[in-house]
């Protein structure tokens, strides 16, 4: 994808505006998991499984150009999303 490939290539300050965008989106998509299950991945374009791999994408993307907290917590909210989802318990 496109905007994966173009992290690396970001200024620092664009590159922690996506982090911190992502972080949050990915953090969204737990909390309503958690509170509608796999309803929430019908609001995507793409399948349950792309989806995951996007975010997965994205912290491997983002660990290449940057290692900040934000990464670690991204990283973490990922983890915890495909955990929640593989266990298929909201």
């Amino acid at each position: 994808m496109a905007y994966i490939r173009h992290i690396p290539e970001a200024s620092q300050a664009v590159r922690r505006v996506a982090l911190a965008d992502k972080l949050h989106n990915v953090r969204c998509i737990l909390t309503d998991f958690r509170a509608i299950g796999n309803k929430v991945f019908e609001r995507f374009n793409a399948d349950k499984r792309s989806e995951l791999d996007y975010y997965r994408s994205l912290v491997s993307a983002f660990r290449a150009s940057d290692g900040n907290g934000l990464l670690l917590q991204l990283d973490r909210a990922v983890s915890d999303l495909e955990l929640a989802v593989r266990s298929d318990t909201p």
